[in-house]
């Protein structure tokens, strides 16, 4: 599956570039335990990637570039799918078998956002290792000068954008060798302060600082959507809550997902900054592909 994640279009161009949530689920049958379609509450046997498209006719529609070619790869783990990574679950019964979990570069922050020195920025997840997926997990930051070409994003490695994500079915490594050495083929988290996916990240020109919106919530704690602040991408604030709402993983009922912060005054083509009056969107979840489009207003004084 293939889900458009974040979009820009660049001043005086029609073209829109758009990076791409893309999902594989294994759904082989001989790969049944740990893979089972029908289960759709733990997802197992998930793997991610970010690829590109793009749109000449204003969204309507969006093309790719062939699969396998470098326009169409941007990041993903560096080893290749295999089913049978992750943690061994024993019955009642004594029977014992893996259960994959999801794992991979999954989708990016709601919005790409271009800052003075020219570059093009936006925040990735990762999960670099199924087998411990709850310790495995990065915030990691890449840029780009081009848009339009796929190869170009470098991600920060702790010093300078510099890190190239390997494709795992050109220029891979194995498993073993990537939990042998994270820092040498995962992307370097960029600030433990940020803790979850983040939403959209917007220049707040009444603060001058960048505002991040991210999905926060252990389900003993507070859930919900929270708030951080920023000088420069790199060093963010702790986060604090903007609104108290069910996360998914909390509530197998009603719940609230993918938070944006829009200023309907922003005179930029992609709503890349926000002052002290904007709207927090974000998505009702009820379940299935039932979702609606909920805002509120927010004021800083």
């Amino acid at each position: 599956m293939n889900w458009v994640a974040a979009v820009y279009r660049e001043p005086g161009n029609h073209r829109i570039h758009a990076l791409v949530d893309m999902e594989y689920h294994d759904e082989d049958p001989a790969h049944s335990p740990p893979c089972n379609a029908q289960d759709s509450t733990s997802n197992p046997c998930w793997y991610n990637a970010i690829t590109y498209a793009y749109s000449d006719d204003y969204g309507a529609t969006f093309i790719q570039p062939p699969p396998g070619s470098a326009q169409h790869f941007v990041a993903a783990l560096p080893y290749q799918w295999d089913y049978q990574l992750g943690p061994r679950r024993c019955l009642s019964n004594g029977t014992c078998y893996i259960t994959s979990k999801p794992h991979g570069y999954f989708a990016p922050a709601a919005n790409i956002l271009k800052l003075p020195d020219g570059y093009y920025y936006i925040f990735v997840p990762v999960i670099y290792d199924p087998v411990h997926s709850a310790t495995s997990r990065r915030i990691c930051l890449m840029r780009t000068t081009n848009l339009g070409d796929a190869s170009s994003w470098r991600f920060w490695n702790g010093a300078a954008f510099n890190f190239v994500a390997r494709n795992p079915y050109a220029n891979g490594v194995s498993y073993n060798e990537t939990i042998a050495h994270p820092d040498q083929y995962i992307c370097a988290e960029v600030d433990p302060n940020i803790q979850d996916f983040p939403g959209s990240v917007t220049y707040n020109t009444y603060l001058h600082k960048y505002m991040m919106i991210e999905t926060i919530g252990n389900c003993g704690s507070i859930p919900g959507f929270y708030y951080a602040l920023s000088n420069d991408l790199i060093h963010w604030s702790r986060p604090v809550i903007l609104r108290p709402g069910n996360l998914p993983h909390c509530d197998p009922g009603e719940s609230f997902v993918y938070p944006s912060l829009v200023d309907h005054s922003d005179t930029s083509v992609n709503f890349e900054n926000t002052d002290n009056r904007f709207y927090l969107y974000y998505l009702d979840y009820i379940g299935g592909l039932e979702r609606n489009l909920l805002r509120e207003p927010v004021t800083i004084s």
